[in-house]
Parts: structure tokens; sequence; C-alpha cells
């Protein structure tokens, strides 16, 4: 599909609407100005949502991520430094409602908030239920609120979260809320955390993880609140940065640990970051532009779906290429039994390790493959996931449609993204 397509919907969209984005620091949402700026989409002006860090205030982020993205544009023209001046700091709690709407009521180029994209997550796989929630649940409930006050009646949302909502489960995966386990009325009335929380616990294990969990309650939390027409969510799945090296980008995914869990024939549905970012605008693009969306269309999938993605052991043979090419340390699959021994013997020898530091050292290796089989099962280990990407195609093809290209099948679409690994 001709990208210029793309841009062209993109930049009609978008021209002159106010954005608040969250998560403007992290891995996405660079890339999202970036491919803004690059297109040099006519924006009026974006809202970052930066908080201090211990080191950092807001302003010397905000400072510090506009030179970040200076240096990766392709064009430092005195247009896109225009651009650049159009981004806003915003600093403020998204764990405060109230917070939220002074701040964007009392700055007067906010007024007139068009769209939220929102990004921000924390992606720890292991956090405490608790932090997990208030993290990734707790503010999208904050901007669902959002949309229901006084001034941000046109203003639209558009969720990122992840493909794997669906849970411990195999086979397609339809575009389409999975799960409907959270009290979202009674939590909404009451805004007892503690409750809701212990309610919830019964159904937590259906998900690998307390990350995956969050992110499917904030989906069901901004489907009971709003109707379909003022949010979409879009899931990506496997999110990374693919250069003209993949090899060398696929290696760095594997030395996360030395040893591997997994069973060869699972499939890794891998995307690239500029895809993720490419398709989000996209998504924004249908979601202001006033087509009439429902709960069969405002989710999204961004995957390469079954017939596309990278079966586990050519992913693996792809890494173990690299390293033995630049004599990095080689990979291995260890089966379920091994893993089940290295983990018992690494808790029974674990108070000889206080006297002995080479033996701390082979357990500290078999602890780390626990903890990378714990948060990774849910992508490489135990389920066959197959993406359905029925959404996605129908938006690419409009998209071409309205800018007068022809239709191109799925395969072509899908391989017209050179940033994608083959």
């Amino acid at each position: 599909m001709n990208s210029d397509a793309l841009d062209k919907t993109i930049d009609e969209a978008l021209s002159g609407k106010k954005i608040l984005l969250t998560g403007a620091t992290g891995f996405l949402g660079q890339t999202l100005l970036i491919d803004l700026l690059n297109k040099k989409i006519r924006f009026d002006k974006i809202f970052l949502i930066i908080r201090a860090s211990r080191d950092k205030s807001a302003l010397e982020r905000l400072k510090e991520l506009k030179s970040q993205l200076l240096k990766k544009l392709h064009d430092r023209s005195f247009e896109i430094e225009s651009l650049l001046d159009r981004l806003y700091l915003l600093e403020v709690d998204l764990k405060n409602t109230q917070e939220v709407i002074d701040k964007l009521s009392s700055h007067e180029q906010a007024r007139g908030l068009d769209l939220i994209v929102h990004c921000a997550a924390n992606l720890k796989f292991h956090e405490p239920i608790e932090r997990a929630f208030l993290d990734n649940a707790a503010s999208t409930f904050l901007l669902s609120e959002l949309l229901n006050c006084d001034g941000f009646e046109k203003c639209k949302l558009l969720l990122v979260s992840s493909a794997y909502v669906t849970g411990r489960r195999d086979g397609k995966v339809r575009e389409e809320l999975n799960q409907r386990d959270f009290e979202v009325d009674i939590f909404r009335q009451s805004k007892d955390l503690n409750w809701c929380l212990k309610k919830s616990s019964e159904h937590v294990n259906r998900y690998p993880n307390h990350y995956l969990w969050s992110k499917s309650v904030a989906e069901q939390i901004l489907t009971a609140l709003n109707k379909p027409d003022r949010f979409l969510i879009y899931r990506p799945s496997i999110i990374q940065k693919f250069g003209a090296n993949s090899s060398m980008e696929l290696y760095g995914l594997a030395h996360r640990a030395q040893y591997f869990v997994a069973k060869p024939q699972v499939r890794m549905d891998i995307v690239s970051v500029d895809f993720v970012a490419q398709h989000l605008w996209l998504c924004a693009a249908r979601l202001l532009s006033g087509t009439e969306l429902t709960s069969r269309n405002n989710i999204i999938h961004a995957c390469r779906g079954w017939k596309d993605s990278l079966p586990f052991a050519n992913f693996l043979q792809q890494a173990a290429q690299f390293a033995s090419q630049t004599n990095s340390a080689p990979f291995k699959i260890i089966g379920s039994f091994e893993y089940y021994v290295r983990n018992l013997l690494a808790v029974c020898l674990r108070p000889f390790a206080l006297f002995s530091s080479k033996i701390y050292k082979y357990l500290e290796r078999w602890k780390f493959t626990q903890n990378f089989y714990r948060n990774f099962k849910a992508f490489v280990c135990d389920y066959q996931f197959d993406f359905v990407n029925d959404n996605l195609e129908a938006l690419r093809e409009a998209a071409s449609m309205s800018a007068g290209s022809t239709r191109l099948t799925d395969q072509t679409s899908l391989q017209s993204s050179n940033t994608l690994i083959k």
C-alpha cells in the first residue's frame, strides 16, 4: 500500500487539532512524535504529560525530549522547529482526576481538546496487583471520566493496550472485548479499590501476569463508561525497533536470558515500532473523522497474524546466528523438566550462596532464567495465538481508496511495511 495515502489521511484528520499525549518520554511515545514531525503533520498543539524524575524537573525533561527528537528527525528546517514549539508541558498526576481537569481548564491553549492518546503504562509484568492497577487501569478510568466533564464533550480517547489481553487461551484472537471480569460500575460508584481488587483476585490467574490483567481491566473500564464512538482501543503485539540489521535487534531481544523455555513451533508476533506508530495515527484519524464506530470496529489489532509471525525456533536461529558472527554468548532451548530441576536446585542451594560467591553467581543465573520464563511465557512458551487483523486491513483499505490508490491484497499490504521483519 502506498504510504503517501496513509500520510495524507493522517494529515487531513490531525490538521489543526489539539492532542494530549501520555507516555511521551517512553519508547512508543517518542516514536509517535518523531513520526508526526517527520511527516510535518499540521497539528495545532500537543500537550505532553510529563512528571519530574528524581534528578530532573518536568521542564528539564521536556527540553531533553525536544533535543532528542531533533537529533532523530530527518529534517531540521525552520518548519520542524516551529512544530517542536507546539509541544507543551502538562505536569500533572494521572491518579488525580480533579488535578487533570483543573490543569487543562486553566491552560488557555488547551481549551477545545480534540484527542487523548494514552500510551503511558507500567510495563513491569510482576508488579504488585495494586501498583499495576493504579498505573495502567486507574489512569484510564481518570481519562474516561474526563471525557464526560464539561468542556471535553467532543474529545476522543485512543487507548494503547496489548493484543495479549486475551489471557490464557489458544486459537484465534478477534478484535473484540475478550474478558468481562471487573466490576466497573461498583468501582465507579464506591471507588473502593481494595474491595474491587479482592473481588478480581480470583480472575487474575486467567492472565499470564499483572500487566496484562491491568490492561484488560483498562479496556473494560473504557468500554463500560463511554459510547463506542468516543474511543478506540489499539492493540499491538510485541513491539521492537528494527533497524537495518534486524538480526542484531533480534539478538537484543534474545539477550534477556541465556536459556529459553519454549516450544520451537510457538510463534512470536513481532511488529516494528515504526509500523505501530504509523498505524496508531491512522487509527486516530479514523476516530476524529466522524466515521461511525461500534463495538465491532473500535478495537484494532496491530499484529502480523499467524501467517506472517515468526516461529520461535526461527527467532532463536537468527539470534544465534548473529551471536556466532559477533562472538557473543550462544543460546539454547531447555525443556520444561530441566527448567524445574534448575529451579528446585536454586531454591535448595540458596542458603549456601551466602558462603560462596561462585555458587551465588550460578544461582542468580538460574533465578534470571526463572524470571524470564515467568515474564515471557505469555509470548513464547505456552500459547498459540492467531491475531485477527480485519479492522486494521479495513482501515488501510479505506485510506487507500480515499487517496485514489488501488486495492491491494492482504499479503501485499502487510509486506508493504519494510520495517517488519521478514
